[in-house]
């Protein structure tokens, strides 16, 4: 079982099309969290044409990876919803009766829970 990380980002909010249209790190995480708000986990520098974006470090998430083959597992088991089917792809939802949000890839999954439910959601995925 993966211990939970801190996970350190940007939040970044802005309008949808300058959003759409902004420049990430290479190599970043980015998650749209709602269409004018992301969270970007890497560094570098950040290109949002939106003179009213607002831009923040953000360190109230934690993360744990899982391999593709024991998320499935975990999440048959705690999960009353569907993974997606396109992928990479974010979900919103409640995994063990946490509120998480999960970052799906081919090979792996991240799931990033509020800082405050971590060590919570750890307990309960053992």
């Amino acid at each position: 079982m993966p211990a939970p990380e801190p996970l350190k980002g940007r939040r970044v909010a802005a309008s949808a099309a300058a959003l759409d249209d902004a420049h990430w790190p290479p190599g970043a995480l980015v998650l749209r969290l709602a269409p004018d708000e992301v969270l970007v986990v890497g560094d570098g520098p950040l290109d949002v044409d939106d003179s009213h974006a607002i831009i923040e470090d953000d360190s109230t998430f934690s993360s744990l990876e899982f391999s593709i083959v024991d998320a499935r597992s975990v999440l048959a088991s705690l999960c009353d919803w569907e993974p997606p089917t396109a992928i990479p792809s974010l979900s919103q939802g409640l995994i063990a009766a946490l509120p998480v949000k999960v970052w799906f890839e081919q090979d792996r999954i991240l799931v990033i829970v509020p800082t405050p439910y971590a060590h919570e959601l750890e307990e309960r995925l053992r």
